[in-house]
């Protein structure tokens, strides 16, 4: 048969398989012992005294004759059960110790289990709490490092934005000093371009204004209405202007003007035409002075009312003229000084051509020519006068 050796919990701890000399076999129960007490804590050793005496009298009788052998396998066996029954209640005591220590030590070790239980459930508690803390660690850590980077971009943009609008701020500060300082220079040129414009116009109106002060164009308005237009160097005096228009005339005048009012006395005659402020061109009024010599006023104020009045009936002549076509003197007076006109000389003192006799009459003289609000006059006699058709605005157009 196949012996074997089994522990307190059923687990095996030796198995002899075949034949085992008694002496191995010895040996191998002796070892099997030995785990035992070794898994058992160092429960107290067997007695194997027995075991070997039966088995040194087992080989004592294999050496003997068959019929010894059974006497003495018969002795033998008798004295194994006695040695057994004596042994019995030891072995069973110590086997109860043993179980009782297997049992402790599988108290002890179940203990053991739980307390390593507890402690893993401990460790995995501590370490999923650590888990939790070193995650919760690490997303408050990337959440303040989210934060210190949005803060950190915040401020990189807000820095940028300063940065961007400064930058505008200088270009729209430099736009505006160049575009300042082209507007400065432009209107420096055009400043210059104007006050050298100006002193170049200046310069030809001098020169014009001097030129025509070099002349006056002198338009004399005649007692019966009619006028003249004579040139005469400014340097001439206005005694030389009255001598023409007495010749004209046939009778002494005295001049006026009607803007500024002033009449023109015997000092004024020796002074010059550029002092009468009389250039370049002037209206005068021709006032016929006293034709009786032997005239005498006692009052002295004659001359005076004659000086007032005169002018008056010049511009009632004229008025009259214009209306009605010819004029309101007396045919005698016409007739006078158209006789008197034709015994003066076709040439003016400075050497310019008059106007010609008195005319017939003042329509034939001047055409009324009636268009809407605006009359036309037209000098039908004056073939060399450029403006033939002048228009007329409530003001003589032949002054100048």
């Amino acid at each position: 048969m196949t012996p074997r050796y089994d522990a307190v919990n059923g687990s095996p701890i030796e198995v002899t398989a075949g034949y085992v000399e008694p002496n191995a076999f010895c040996q191998i129960i002796q070892s099997v012992i030995k785990n035992h007490r070794a898994q058992t804590g160092g429960s107290p050793p067997l007695d194997t005294q027995p075991i070997q005496m039966s088995i040194a009298q087992t080989e004592a009788s294999s050496s003997q004759p068959a019929s010894t052998q059974a006497d003495s396998l018969s002795s033998s066996h008798t004295a194994t059960i006695d040695s057994n029954t004596s042994a019995a209640p030891a072995l069973e005591e110590r086997i109860d110790i043993a179980k009782q220590k297997i049992e402790e030590k599988r108290l002890q070790k179940q203990e053991m289990e739980e307390e390593g239980r507890r402690q893993k459930e401990i460790e995995r508690r501590k370490l999923g709490q650590d888990m939790a803390k070193l995650k919760q660690f690490q997303e408050e850590k990337k959440r303040k490092e989210l934060q210190e980077q949005l803060t950190k971009e915040r401020a990189e943009k807000t820095k940028e934005r300063e940065r961007i609008k400064q930058e505008l701020e200088k270009d729209r500060v430099e736009r505006a000093a160049k575009y300042r300082k082209e507007r400065e220079t432009q209107e420096k040129q055009k400043e210059e371009m104007k006050q050298a414009k100006e002193l170049a116009q200046n310069k030809i109106n001098s020169e014009a204004e001097a030129k025509k002060r070099e002349q006056a164009r002198l338009q004399i308005r005649l007692p019966d209405g009619s006028s003249l237009t004579n040139v005469f160097p400014s340097g001439d005096r206005l005694q030389t202007v009255k001598d023409f228009v007495s010749q004209r005339v046939g009778t002494s005048v005295t001049l006026s003007t009607t803007f500024p009012r002033r009449t023109f006395t015997a000092e004024d005659m020796s002074q010059t035409l550029l002092i009468l402020e009389l250039v370049p061109s002037a209206v005068l009024i021709a006032v016929p002075g006293k034709i009786k010599a032997n005239t005498v006023n006692p009052s002295g104020g004659g001359g005076i009312i004659s000086l007032v009045i005169s002018p008056l009936i010049t511009l009632w002549n004229f008025l009259y003229m214009f209306i009605f076509g010819r004029s309101s003197s007396p045919p005698e007076q016409k007739k006078e000084e158209s006789s008197e006109a034709d015994q003066l000389p076709s040439e003016s003192p400075s050497g310019s051509a008059s106007r010609g006799a008195q005319p017939q009459s003042a329509y034939q003289r001047r055409p009324i020519r009636t268009k809407g609000n605006v009359r036309r006059l037209t000098d039908m006699k004056d073939d060399d006068d450029d403006d033939e058709n002048a228009t007329w605005n409530g003001n003589s157009t032949q002054q100048m």
